[in-house]
């Protein structure tokens, strides 16, 4: 693991009625937050819709699976060979199988898509919590998890990255407003945690227009909140800087799903209006922790 500056355990809380929370210190990759939560919220497991949106932020972690289940194709090769055509016959990407693993090429595992809406023998969290959230607002129970122990038992994962946002619930408020907390167990700080909030606030506002209420309050836990060494000088850069006003997200509200349960949105439904941040600050992302 690389060497890291660590803290356990710490709080943040966002007022989504009073801006996006959108990090304005470095230019966040929007398009990147908006198509990750899109995969997730469609249950793929294969990198093809990334790789067609043109986001390689699952790469890394996806071909060090791939190395991990036997295959030998350098990247470049391997990465070729992952299809983006979509099948709207069975409606998914259609895929070409490896000869050395078995497993597609640009499959991820059990990733965060398949707990969120195939978790288990087939359970839809989702649905289950639109439902409940429409049908029954006073419950504690709107809770979606992405952390299956069978998963990552010893070093076979069950998935190319043991989930780092582990859980997410909702509460009603007033009746009027979508509280929404995520428990994280690993914290990127420098990295992660602002894309990590981005998608979470994003997740808030669909599922809020999904049952007829407003977005309230985004509480983000982090337990293992940690800096990784190579950040530092990054981190004293952003430091450096004011920060900007808050984003407005506008999107024109849709069903969630279509009738075939994939997510109804696409990127291009997104505008973050008088995002204006300073330049963007590189770092190397570190996978697989």
């Amino acid at each position: 693991m690389p060497p890291t500056r660590e803290l356990f355990c710490r709080m943040m809380r966002f007022n989504l009625q009073a801006g996006f929370p959108l990090l304005t210190t470095k230019k966040m990759f929007t398009r990147g937050v908006i198509a990750e939560l899109i995969w997730f919220l469609n249950g793929d497991n294969n990198l093809s819709y990334l790789k067609e949106q043109n986001v390689h932020i699952w790469d890394k972690d996806a071909y060090k699976f791939y190395q991990r289940c036997g295959g030998t194709l350098s990247f470049d090769d391997w990465y070729a060979k992952i299809p983006t055509e979509f099948d709207n016959v069975e409606q998914t990407y259609k895929q070409e199988f490896d000869s050395e693993t078995d497993l597609p090429f640009g499959y991820c595992g059990n990733i965060y898509g398949v707990q969120w809406r195939d978790f288990g023998d087939g359970f839809d969290q989702i649905e289950n919590v639109l439902k409940s959230l429409k049908h029954h607002p006073d419950s504690r129970y709107h809770i979606v998890t992405a952390w299956d122990p069978n998963d990552f038992l010893g070093d076979s994962f069950g998935a190319c990255l043991p989930a780092c946002h582990i859980l997410f619930q909702f509460s009603v408020r007033d009746g009027k407003y979508l509280d929404l907390m995520l428990l994280q167990r690993s914290c990127d700080t420098f990295l992660g945690v602002p894309f990590n909030i981005a998608s979470y606030a994003l997740l808030d506002h669909l599922i809020a227009a999904e049952v007829g209420l407003e977005p309230g309050e985004f509480i983000w836990v982090g337990n293992s909140v940690h800096l990784y060494e190579n950040h530092l000088d990054a981190v004293a850069t952003q430091l450096e800087r004011n920060p900007r006003p808050l984003p407005t997200l506008k999107f024109t509200p849709k069903p969630l799903f279509d009738e075939y349960g994939r997510c109804s949105y696409s990127p291009s439904d997104f505008l973050f209006e008088n995002y204006d941040p300073h330049p963007q600050i590189k770092a190397e992302l570190s996978v697989g922790v």
